[in-house]
Parts: C-alpha cells; sequence; structure tokens
C-alpha cells in the first residue's frame, strides 16, 4: 500500500504521504482531546509534525488500514476520551474500522466521544439532582419532627376542637399525627369528665 502511494505521488509530483498507528495515535490524542474537526486534527498534526505540504488533506481520504487504526487505539487504551467511551459502552472499533477512509473512521470515533459526554452530563445531572433530592429530604424529616414535636404539645384542644366540628376519629388521628386508639381514647375520657357530676 505504501509503494503504491508512493508512485501515486510520485506520479503528480507530490512527496510521498503515509499514516502510520504512531500518526493515527497523534491525531486521535488531539482529536479525543480538543473540540476540532477531524480535518482541523489532521492539518494540526501536519503542521506541528512538519509533514510534507498537502499530507493531511491526501492521507485523511485515505482507505483504513485497520490493522493500524486497530493498533493506534489499543494503544490508546488508557486515554481519557476512550475510557469514557467503554464506561459508556458507546466505543465500536469494528464499526470504525469498517469506514471507507480515515475520516469517516475518525469522524465515527468522535461522534462515540461525543454520545459518551453526553451521557456523562446526564449522570451528572441526575447526581446532582440526587443530592438536591437528600437534601430535601433531610429538611422534610427535620420538620416533619418538628411538628410532631409542637403537635404533642398543644394536640389535645385541637382535637376537641375538630370533634365539635364533626370531623372523625380517624381523620383527627390522622391530621395530628396521633393513633387512631390513642386519640379515641383521650375523646372518650374528655366526654366522660363533662357527663359525670
Amino acid at each position: 500500500m505504501k509503494r503504491l502511494r508512493g508512485l501515486d505521488a510520485a506520479s503528480r509530483g507530490l512527496e510521498a504521504a503515509y499514516i502510520g498507528s504512531v500518526d493515527l495515535i497523534k491525531i486521535i490524542e488531539y482529536l479525543l482531546a480538543n473540540k476540532s474537526t477531524v480535518s482541523k486534527a489532521f492539518e494540526q498534526y501536519e503542521v506541528t509534525e512538519g509533514m510534507c505540504a498537502g499530507w493531511a488533506r491526501r492521507t485523511i481520504n485515505y482507505s483504513v488500514d485497520k490493522l493500524e487504526l486497530n493498533s493506534a487505539l489499543d494503544r490508546l487504551a488508557k486515554n481519557t476520551g476512550q475510557i469514557l467511551m467503554q464506561k459508556y459502552q458507546v466505543l465500536d472499533v469494528k464499526d470504525i474500522a469498517r469506514s471507507a477512509s480515515y475520516s469517516a473512521a475518525l469522524t465515527k470515533l468522535k461522534k462515540q466521544l461525543d454520545i459518551a459526554h453526553t451521557l456523562q452530563d446526564k449522570d451528572n445531572q441526575l447526581a446532582s439532582k440526587d443530592s438536591t433530592i437528600a437534601a430535601r429530604d433531610v429538611e422534610i424529616k427535620a420538620l416533619k419532627e418538628e411538628l410532631l414535636r409542637n403537635k404533642s404539645k398543644d394536640w389535645k384542644p385541637l382535637a376537641l376542637t375538630l370533634q365539635q366540628d364533626g370531623v372523625s376519629v380517624t381523620e383527627i388521628a390522622e391530621r395530628l399525627g396521633k393513633s387512631r386508639g390513642y386519640v379515641s381514647t383521650f375523646l372518650n375520657r374528655q366526654e366522660r369528665l363533662l357527663i359525670s357530676p
């Protein structure tokens, strides 16, 4: 393949342009670390590595060498972007390797990374909401305990008032946070005290 590309470049009066796993590793690292397009990642690599003029434009459209691509992705197994894609199970190396060109392959990789970032953002939002809910639950529990303490102090006059208003014993117990039997016993005792001479 290198020989054919070298001959093709020579026939057009160009310097031969090759892409290997080392090149791919650096391009993929740049792509995963920056929010750039695939073409920008290739152009950046051409400039920083001093590749021949037009290297990026030519190599980006080369057919994917599956061995080189797999080698590059294997060597990037500890890259944070790749770890994130593996965490959310969106990294599909076989699909990437089936691409017709490096441009298409790395575009798929970038889309998979975008999906992983979206899932991570959703997880972070859910974690934030969970902590907010947990804090509110603690606050609600404290307020309920305070309400029960306050009700336990002055529930008896309120129970009598509610009974005079025709509220059932069950509903009075629910409103006051007391057991039905406890409220019923208290109200019956109060009625006996009023009736007895």
